[in-house]
């Protein structure tokens, strides 16, 4: 392989990873197996190494995911690395080695205990009391989903004094029991006791199977596994929706702040336990590699049984003093790694080849199989990806064929067992309609996969209204999948403009609808009307338009006009704009019925164009009486704000909907550019940043003020 070839993979790789990573971490919708995602990072690293192709942003550096932008983002004190993944005997015997080599003759010994197959996330108490509970996110940073997970049962709120006194204080002589120490002022003093408990949220199976059933009766999709329901419902923006969820927790790390942590892992874990969090008790204390083996081997057998997903085991050096001298990687750490079950292979008929429609169009070619038992659970049905991957592997109907549920998630068809039979069906041959639609089928920018690019699809309708009312989007509260279900069933919505067209008597009928129910949706509607222009341009989903560039469009082109009338060429003259963005707004743009879709949009009354700089903004802003005009000014026109923390009253769309409404913008990290950062309660080292770098801190108060100040003169 020559460099220019070694650039393509590369390039090749962190796409599919970057891809993966999002799909699994912000959409919890994976759609390649761990072991598919491990090797093409391994592959990549490889090349990266072999031709000097490394960069900063590499996915070989990295964790996970970003944080999301739904929740406030919040930094790890010591980051969360992932661990190096192992597959067979001689990898594990690898990585033993490589200790021993670092160790010498220094004596250790390994702890062993269950990898569990949920979300991971870290909880952090001050004197006994949960202050943040966050996800890992990309291992620096992660999302503060606090209020979620305080509705986990198995998450103490407050952890009792006399029990942190009895395990960790006598180590303290600040909790001395002399009179002078009984007289102290304890308000005057810091936090006395800080820790972290890390650890994995997950979901048992027969939890997962009542939840499937019960939004299946619903007609909500099903959850591909419990791994998928536990990280959306622990990103669900309602707390009472997650307390309405089976997630539960076993804990595996400690982390004492300014005090010695336990001396071993197994002891860590004891703590845990005593602390009053939930511990898996099926770990290991195992003195050689060999040992190590041994407990795989058992579990290996045995994980089918168990209440819950395991997909492996943790291996890590017990004894805590020897992780510095091991160290880490910049991601994961030298003294740890996990080693993953082989996936379970069985071989059953391919009795046909079905299509699936996606939200965006994209058509994926699905095995319809006879029924055959794999990882405990009964499989029918396995994805094919797309045409490409039918056709490299030869697979047609009738072929006995190898299927493996990889990492216990998507079941897939790997090969064909009987390829050189005499009679074989004929080769598959992608239609060149969409099933569900009948619309010709297209490839867009030299994609392996088919799409359907009619917007009045069924299939798509129903994920493009989802999101065209989500919160992000239109914010139109009440209209679910559920609703949006039943709409397209009833045959009353087939574009986003029908919306504006019910009336409260159309939904009445509809399952679970009353009058009342059906009253605030139409009102719900109505109000959506008045969402800004960026917002507008996101709820319409095109392909590669999310909120960043939907804004940057807004403030660019000004007006809907604009934008239609702008080429390729135009497009990519926005900083945040590149030739593939471009070429999927073209694409959108040029389709006769989107034309028709916006123009019905546009007489329904929504935003299309952005509120001029010299005009009137009739909206009041703070708690004041005064209900008269106020002008209209761009004065945020190339200020750049951060938000950390919680605010009274404003919620964090609320706030960047502010910002961006008068010309400024929002950045996730400080730095000497930062013009503002918006305080508010729990603020952590964003704020601290932000005095350091003497940068302007503002709470709501102030922030509202200032608008209102600056809004109120002409």
């Amino acid at each position: 392989m020559n460099k220019k070839v070694a650039i393509e993979r590369v390039l090749e790789l962190r796409d599919l990873i970057d891809r993966a990573n999002e799909a699994y971490y912000q959409e919890a919708m994976p759609f390649i197996s761990d072991r598919a995602f491990d090797e093409a990072l391994s592959e990549l690293r490889e090349l990266e190494e072999s031709f000097d192709l490394g960069t900063e942003d590499s996915p070989t550096l990295r964790v996970g995911g970003k944080p999301s932008e739904s929740f406030v983002t919040v930094e790890h004190p010591q980051p969360m690395l992932s661990l190096d993944n192992t597959y067979n005997e001689k990898e594990l015997r690898d990585f033993d080695k490589r200790v021993r080599d670092r160790l010498g003759d220094q004596p250790f010994t390994y702890s062993v205990e269950m990898k569990f197959d949920g979300a991971s996330i870290r909880l952090r108490y001050e004197d006994g009391q949960l202050i943040v509970g966050a996800t890992r996110g990309d291992g620096e940073r992660g999302d503060d989903i606090t209020e979620n997970l305080k509705t986990l049962k198995d998450i103490p709120l407050r952890v009792d004094e006399v029990v942190l006194k009895s395990l960790f204080l006598e180590i303290d002589s600040d909790w001395d029991d002399d009179e002078e120490d009984k007289d102290e002022d304890e308000d005057n003093r810091n936090p006395s006791f800080v820790f972290e408990v890390r650890g994995e949220a997950y979901m048992e199976k027969e939890a997962f199977v009542r939840l499937n059933d019960f939004r299946e009766e619903q007609g909500l999709p099903p959850f591909a596994n419990p791994r998928n329901s536990t990280a959306g419902t622990l990103k669900m923006q309602d707390p009472r929706e997650v307390a309405r969820r089976p997630i539960r927790f076993f804990g595996f790390d400690l982390i004492v702040e300014g005090r010695p942590s336990p001396p071993t892992q197994i002891e860590k874990l004891k703590r845990i336990g005593d602390l009053g969090f939930p511990v898996n008790p099926d770990y290991r204390l195992c003195r050689s590699v060999d040992e190590v083996l041994d407990v795989i081997s058992e579990w290996d057998l045995s994980r089918h049984s168990l209440p819950f997903e395991t997909d492996g085991a943790v291996i890590k050096v017990n004894e805590q003093h020897y992780r510095a001298e091991l160290g880490t990687t910049s991601k994961s750490p030298r003294w740890a790694i996990a080693y993953k079950f082989q996936a379970e292979q069985a071989t059953t008929l391919l009795e046909g080849i079905t299509l699936q429609v996606g939200r965006l169009g994209s058509i994926t070619p699905v095995a319809e199989l006879k029924p055959v038992t794999l990882a405990g659970t009964v499989v029918k049905r396995a994805s094919l990806h797309n045409e490409d991957e039918i056709h490299r592997k030869d697979i047609r109907v009738g072929d006995l064929v190898t299927v493996e549920k990889a990492g216990d998630i998507i079941p897939q068809v790997m090969s064909v067992v009987d390829a050189d039979r005499e009679e074989r069906g004929k080769p598959f041959q992608m239609p060149l309609n969409c099933p569900a639609c009948g619309e010709e089928l297209v490839k867009l920018d030299e994609e392996v996969k088919w799409r359907c690019i009619n917007p009045e699809c069924p299939p798509q309708i129903r994920e493009r209204l989802t999101h065209f009312a989500s919160r992000d989007a239109m914010d139109i509260e009440g209209l679910g999948e559920a609703v949006v279900s039943q709409l397209v069933d009833h045959g009353l919505v087939h574009t986003f403009a029908d919306l504006y067209q019910l009336s409260a008597e159309d939904v009445e009928p509809l399952e679970r609808m009353g009058k009342k129910s059906s009253k605030n949706l139409i009102e719900a509607i109505e109000k959506s009307c008045t969402q800004p222009f960026q917002r507008v341009l996101f709820a319409l989903g095109i392909r590669f338009v999310g909120k960043t560039v939907a804004r940057d469009l807004a403030f660019h082109f000004r007006s809907m006009d604009a934008l239609l009338e702008a080429s390729e060429e135009d497009l990519c003259a926005v900083p945040s704009i590149g030739p593939k963005i471009a070429g999927s707004l073209t694409a959108y743009f040029d389709h006769q019925k989107h034309h028709k879709t916006l123009e019905a949009l546009r007489e329904a009354g929504l935003q299309f164009e952005m509120p001029d700089q010299t005009g009137r903004d009739s909206e009041r802003l703070g708690s004041g009486d005064d209900e008269s005009e106020t002008g209209y000014r761009w004065f945020l026109e190339g200020k750049t704000f951060v938000l950390t923390g919680t605010l009274p009253t404003l919620s964090r769309n609320d706030a960047i909907d502010l910002i961006e409404r008068y010309g400024g913008r929002t950045s996730s990290s400080v730095s000497k550019k930062t013009d503002y950062v918006l305080a508010g309660d729990k603020a952590g080292s964003k704020l601290a940043k932000a005095l350091k770098l003497d940068v302007p801190v503002l709470d709501e108060e102030t922030f509202l003020e200032m608008i209102q100040n600056q809004v109120g003169t002409t």
